[in-house]
């Protein structure tokens, strides 16, 4: 797009506090597949893009808050992020709830040889509505990482 033609880098999420004080103070069913990967993913436009969620900022929520709630809060914006080879900016959050996904992909060999296969384009499994995989494959060694989400989860009180 001609007036991003200047941007290496873009961080979107600034302007989804305002999806956070409807119904419930997170972005489940606000922020959908589709949604992500047409205005936030940033690779259709060729730059990196991370997303700024905004729990803390929005005043809805404290870190303390948070971390009473646990992971699942977050959980969302993680799958969110790893279904489109996306990165964060780790602000206005508990760190530690993304440090534990990341440990999970260091155990598995993470890293910048695997290559994705995104939800949208993969035919590996069958998926059933509201439920979404993306794989990512290493081709030297013959592995490969699901990130699998569902969407429409009802939250748990």
């Amino acid at each position: 797009m001609a007036f991003l033609s200047f941007c290496d880098y873009f961080v979107d999420g600034e302007n989804t506090i305002s999806m956070l004080i409807q119904d419930a103070p997170d972005y489940r069913g606000k922020i959908r597949p589709d949604t992500y990967r047409a205005e936030m993913m940033g690779h259709n436009f060729g730059f990196v893009t991370d997303f700024l969620y905004q729990f803390t900022r929005s005043g809805l929520w404290t870190y303390e808050s948070m971390r009473k709630a646990g992971p699942d809060i977050l959980d969302h914006i993680f799958g969110q992020t790893l279904l489109h080879d996306s990165t964060l900016w780790y602000s206005y959050g508990p760190w530690e709830y993304w440090l534990r996904v990341e440990r999970a992909l260091d155990r598995n060999g993470w890293g910048p040889e695997y290559r994705m296969i995104p939800y949208w384009e993969q035919s590996i499994v069958k998926m059933p509505d509201q439920m979404y995989a993306t794989f990512y494959k290493n081709d030297f060694i013959d592995k490969a990482i699901c990130i699998s989400t569902m969407m429409g989860i009802s939250r748990v009180s």
